[in-house]
Order: structure tokens, then C-alpha cells, then sequence
């Protein structure tokens, strides 16, 4: 009966190691899940905050080229002023001469 009694003990002690690993294994995996659930939301922040800056810079580059258009465009209509100006004054040397 002793004999019957050791091993209902070392079964149950066997047991509640298995038990306690199989606990211990779960922990692990749900702080590695957790830690990397943090990660995720943290690096999507990231990314978001990336893109806004992308963006923005999108919008400023936009604006900056919107400027020079413009300006480009009255340097175009100066320049051909002046040519015909220029054309103008030839001509008048020419009649002079």
C-alpha cells in the first residue's frame, strides 16, 4: 500500500510540474504577445507621424513650385517685353543711320 501511495505521489507531483510549466509557457506567451502588440501600435504612431511630416512637406515642395511658376511666368512676359523693346531700338538705329 506504501508503494500505491509513492506513486499517486510522485503522479500528482508530476502533474503539478506539467501544470506549472504549461502556466509558465502560457505567461510567456501572452507577455511576448503583449510586448508585441505595444510595438506595433508604437511603431504604426511612428509611421503616422512620418507620413504627416511627408505630407506636409508635400504640401510646402507644392507651394514653393506654384511660386516659381508664377514668378517664372512673369520673367517671360519681362523678357519679351525687353526683346521687343530691343527689336524697337535696332530698328531705330538702323532708320538713324
Amino acid at each position: 500500500m506504501n508503494q500505491a501511495n509513492d506513486w499517486y505521489g510522485y503522479l500528482g507531483m508530476g502533474l503539478g510540474m506539467l501544470l506549472a510549466i504549461i502556466v509558465g509557457v502560457l505567461l510567456i506567451v501572452l507577455i511576448i504577445q503583449l510586448f508585441k502588440n505595444y510595438q506595433l501600435k508604437t511603431k504604426t504612431a511612428v509611421e503616422i507621424a512620418r507620413d504627416e511630416a511627408y505630407r506636409k512637406l508635400s504640401e510646402q515642395s507644392l507651394a514653393v513650385q506654384e511660386e516659381t511658376s508664377k514668378k517664372l511666368g512673369i520673367l517671360e512676359q519681362k523678357l519679351a517685353q525687353m526683346d521687343t523693346e530691343l527689336k524697337e531700338v535696332h530698328r531705330m538705329i538702323k532708320e538713324v543711320e
